[in-house]
This record gives structure tokens, sequence and C-alpha cells, in this order.
């Protein structure tokens, strides 16, 4: 057992020099599904993958030009900003909205529920900003009040408290798929990043059926 974990080992720094030289000089979702395929399977079919190039919002901003909606739909590392209100619009790969880069990067690292020394980047552990509504609120800025003036204070014990505990559905899998680097890694609890807005989960966890936020939810389905 000690021998295959060092053959494994020896695998993963190959594949991850591999990925340092090509992947990483990528930090759209294609870099980054390189590794995390499945997480970023999910996040292709998700909100946040066509936030830049949604019709509706498209037609709203007269086709990208109304600058203060922009930063919401193409921001630059969330976790890098140091003041309050909406992100500013990064410089490029507009096109892939809010992508991997714009929730996880941060220094020169990338954030996330776990730390890692495996891999090519520096993963740091961040159960502070990731998993807060507050987060989310930065963007989210009207659900985000909602979610403070209708849920939280009808929110019972045992129910669900934050954004991600209804929209990111948890499940058992590895932090990397599809690649080597996936046999080092154990199984434990990750994100569902195709962030349902209306799911069963939502309504597993959402408040009793005459509290205010079940209308709310019924409205968005």
């Amino acid at each position: 057992m000690p021998r295959l974990m060092l053959l494994l080992g020896l695998a993963a720094a190959v594949a991850g020099c591999r990925l340092n030289s090509e992947t990483m000089e990528d930090r759209t979702p294609r870099g980054c599904a390189e590794c995390h395929t499945e997480t970023a399977r999910q996040w292709a079919s998700s909100a946040h993958a066509r936030a830049w190039h949604n019709p509706k919002f498209v037609a709203e901003t007269q086709g990208h030009a109304r600058q203060p909606c922009l930063g919401c739909h193409a921001p630059q590392p969330l976790l890098e900003q140091s003041s309050s209100g909406p992100p500013p619009l990064r410089d490029k790969d507009r096109q892939c909205g809010v992508d991997c880069h714009a929730c996880h990067a941060v220094a020169c690292a990338y954030a996330g529920p776990y730390s890692s020394r495996i891999g090519p980047h520096k993963t740091v552990q961040d159960r502070t900003r990731l998993p807060c509504s507050s987060f989310c609120g930065t963007c989210h800025e009207v659900e985000h009040a909602e979610y403070t003036s209708l849920y939280i204070p009808a929110v019972e014990p045992g129910q669900a408290r934050h954004c991600a505990d209804c929209h990111m559905p948890p499940s058992v899998s590895r932090l990397t798929q599809g690649h080597l680097l996936s046999l080092i890694h154990p199984r434990r609890v990750v994100r569902d990043h195709s962030m349902p807005a209306f799911a069963e989960e939502v309504v597993k966890n959402s408040v009793v059926a005459d509290r205010p936020v079940v209308r709310l939810l019924e409205t968005t389905a």
C-alpha cells in the first residue's frame, strides 16, 4: 500500500508539472476542467456560466453599455475585493461570466472548503466567506435582502441557514475528477455548482408553508 501511494504521488507530481506549465496559464473554466471535470460540467449548466451573454441581460444593458450592471456578470475575484458594493468588471474572459476564478481566486491561490498541498496550485481553506450568504449578497443584493428580512426571522432549528445549503446541495465526492490527482483526494462533502434556483433541496430546506419565504420561492419556480 505505501508503494502504491508513492507511485500515485509521483504520477500526481508529474501531472502537476504538466498542469502548471499548461493548464494554470488558462484561468478560464476550461483550464479548471482539466482536473475538476464534474464541477466544471455542473457550472457550465448554471446561470453563472450564462451571466455575461444571457439575452435578457444583454438587452437590459443595451449590449453591455450600462456600466453599473456589468461587474456582477463578469467580476474580478470577489474574495480580493476590499470595499463594499458591486465588484469591478474584469478586463478579459468576460464571456465566461461568473466563473471559477471570480468566486475562488484569492492572492496567488484558490480558496475552498478544504486546504490542500496536492496539485498544481495552492488551495487555502475559507469556510468563513464562501458558504456565507453575505458573500452571495455581494451581487445578489435583492435576494440577500429578502433572505435577511424574510427567511432568517422564520427559520426554525435544523433548517438551512445559508444560500448554499439550498442552492448548492451537498454530495460526497472527490475534489478533483477525471484525473490522476483524483485518486489522491479522499471522498468528502462537496457542493453542486449547477446552483439550482428551485429544486427539491430548496423546498426541503424552506420554512413551513404559511411563512413568506415559501410564497417567495413559489413565485421564482
